[in-house]
C-alpha cells in the first residue's frame, strides 16, 4: 500500500479518480475554480500528483506548483492546454479520449483508457 494522494480538478468524465483509486492514491476534488485556497482545502501541499482535467483552469498549475514544489502536475484533457501554461512543469500531457482520432488539431493520438497512463504515474510518484 502506498501513502499517495492526489488532487483532481476540473470535471472526472474519465473517472481518473477511480483509477487512481484502485492504485491505493488517495483523491481529492476540486470541481469549481483552482486557486491556492482550493488546491490548500484538497490537501495539494502533500499531494504526489495534481491531475488537471479542465485547461481553462490551467494559471492553477503555476499556484500548485508553488504551493508543492514536488508535485507531479498532469493534464487530462481534450483541449490543448494554453501557451503561457506549458513548459518544464507539466511532467505530463494527456489527450483525453473524447476527441476524435483524425482531429486536425490532435497533433497525438488520443488515448483509449486512462489506466495506462494513470498506472505509470503512481508508479513513477512512488519512486520519488
Amino acid at each position: 500500500m502506498t501513502d499517495l494522494s492526489a488532487v483532481v480538478a476540473g470535471p472526472d468524465v474519465e473517472d481518473l479518480a477511480g483509477e487512481l483509486e484502485t492504485h491505493d492514491v488517495t483523491v481529492s476534488h476540486i470541481d469549481g475554480a483552482v486557486t491556492g485556497g482550493t488546491l490548500e482545502d484538497a490537501g495539494i501541499d502533500d499531494a504526489a500528483l495534481f491531475v488537471l482535467t479542465d485547461t481553462a483552469e490551467a494559471t492553477g498549475i503555476a499556484v500548485a506548483k508553488e504551493r508543492n514544489p514536488e508535485v507531479r502536475a498532469v493534464v487530462y484533457a481534450a483541449e490543448s492546454l494554453p501557451e503561457f501554461a506549458r513548459g518544464r512543469s507539466i511532467s505530463r500531457s494527456i489527450r483525453s479520449s473524447s476527441r476524435p482520432k483524425s482531429s486536425p488539431t490532435n497533433s497525438s493520438p488520443a488515448r483509449e483508457s486512462p489506466r495506462r497512463p494513470i498506472a505509470g504515474l503512481v508508479r513513477k510518484s512512488t519512486d520519488r
